[in-house]
């Protein structure tokens, strides 16, 4: 029965995960790699290939996809990589008792890792601007980016 029971929660776990990696594109090197920013669950994602981050499986239609070339991807990816994304954490939010203000995500998937960081639409606690410059640098424009970065640089 305890075995059961055990199959039965490990496979509701299992098929609940926020994003399935299966059809996923790889670029010319075998890998995936993705860009992601999300303004709530409405998002733009940066793709090689046309793919989906897919962080809220609900609202993929609320998700945009923006194709861009191998060099911007690496440019985005190193200069993220530079300003210390990677050994960045989260942004805590110090409001409590009160309805929390918009969060955003910046989510970058590279060689099978993902890392996830959380900005809040507060003075402080915003995505600071080493974080949006590569996204201003791309060829691609889409207006939820455009509106993502214009509302971080409004909290400046």
């Amino acid at each position: 029965m305890r075995v059961a029971i055990t199959v039965l929660v490990l496979g509701l776990f299992l098929g609940c995960s926020s994003r399935p990696d299966s059809g996923l594109k790889p670029n010319a090197q075998g890998e995936v790699r993705l860009v992601a920013l999300y303004s709530g669950v409405e998002g733009v994602c940066l793709s090689l290939s046309g793919d989906k981050y897919g962080k809220f499986e609900r609202y993929l239609d609320r998700e945009e996809v923006l194709l861009v070339t191998d060099i911007e991807m690496d440019q985005i990816i190193s200069e993220l990589k530079k300003t210390g994304f990677l050994n960045d954490v989260s942004r805590s939010l110090e409001v409590q008792g009160s309805i929390p203000p918009l969060a955003y995500t910046l989510c970058v998937k590279e060689r099978g890792e993902i890392k996830e960081l959380v900005f809040w639409h507060v003075k402080g606690s915003e995505i600071p601007e080493y974080y949006l410059s590569p996204f201003a640098r791309i060829q691609a424009r889409s207006d939820v980016l455009e509106r993502i970065i214009a509302n971080n640089v409004k909290l400046k």
